[in-house]
């Protein structure tokens, strides 16, 4: 896959849980199918999706969280 390819299935997935309410324990509130990860039951803990974001695609979480920095995709780290 390219790097082109993994950023567009990154966007795909970070898109798809827009909408995906968090309760006060950082866990989602309902059973959630996510493009290309599969089904997440209620009270999945939302930073053990992340990582599953990142070990699929490669792409960090940062990145997608501030998608208007100057953030490499890959590292997560802020350009200069």
């Amino acid at each position: 896959m390219t790097d082109t390819e993994r950023l567009k299935r990154a966007t795909e997935i970070w898109d798809a849980l827009e909408d995906v309410c968090i309760d006060d324990e950082d866990c989602i509130d309902t059973d959630i199918t996510v493009p290309y990860l599969g089904v997440y039951e209620k009270g999945t803990y939302r930073e053990d999706i992340w990582h599953d974001i990142e070990d699929t695609t490669g792409v960090a979480i940062t990145y997608l969280m501030f998608p208007d920095d100057d953030i490499d995709p890959f590292t997560g780290i802020w350009k200069d």
